[in-house]
């Protein structure tokens, strides 16, 4: 984690002094979360949040890197038992290549690192800890993102992941989130 959060720092460290214009802001929405992998038969889609930091650094009129600090309610549900829930909450550091399509729309795409902050299975009676989950997550996020120059504006994107949950075994698990932000930029 050190190490993933000292690349981000480097990367705003550099862009600033190079005298590339930064805009900071905040975001949040909601996530569609769901399991994907050989073994996820029986899951569906559960609801969840996610909430963060932003900073949009520009390189050229056109181009940005913005690296993000979320965190992130994910997990799934099961088909045949919809009060069963699975709970996994990640903090996320996504640094999104962002590609200036118009003056205020973009698009994005870039690597995620998550770590895991939270596993757990939750009923209507009942939460229990979940073992054997890895600690980091990798994934990839694709998206895009309006934002007006009053500095509001909203965003969908989608992240897909690369690592597999459980930290042992054979079970191909990974995760899938689908998500709707908005976004508020403070020197738009």
């Amino acid at each position: 984690m050190k190490k993933v959060l000292l690349s981000v720092f480097a990367i705003v460290a550099i862009a600033i002094s190079a005298n590339a214009q930064t805009e900071f802001g905040i975001t949040g929405g909601l996530n569609l979360a769901s399991l994907t992998g050989d073994d996820a038969d029986g899951v569906e889609s559960k609801l969840g949040g996610n909430f963060g930091l932003l900073a949009d650094i520009w390189v050229s009129p056109q181009w940005s890197v913005q690296p993000e600090l979320k965190y992130s309610m994910q997990g799934a549900q099961f088909e045949d038992d919809s009060d069963v829930k699975v709970a996994l909450d990640y903090i996320n550091v996504p640094i999104k290549l962002k590609y200036a399509a118009s003056e205020m729309f973009d698009l994005y795409a870039g690597p995620q690192v998550g770590f895991n902050v939270l596993s757990e299975v939750r009923d209507d009676e009942d939460d229990a800890d979940l073992d054997n989950i890895n600690n980091v997550d990798f994934g990839l996020v694709i998206g895009g993102e309006y934002v007006s120059y009053s500095g509001f504006g909203a965003g969908v994107g989608y992240n897909f992941g690369l690592s597999d949950i459980p930290e042992e075994g054979d079970e191909e698990l990974k995760n899938s989130v689908f998500n709707v932000n908005l976004i508020y930029k403070f020197n738009q």
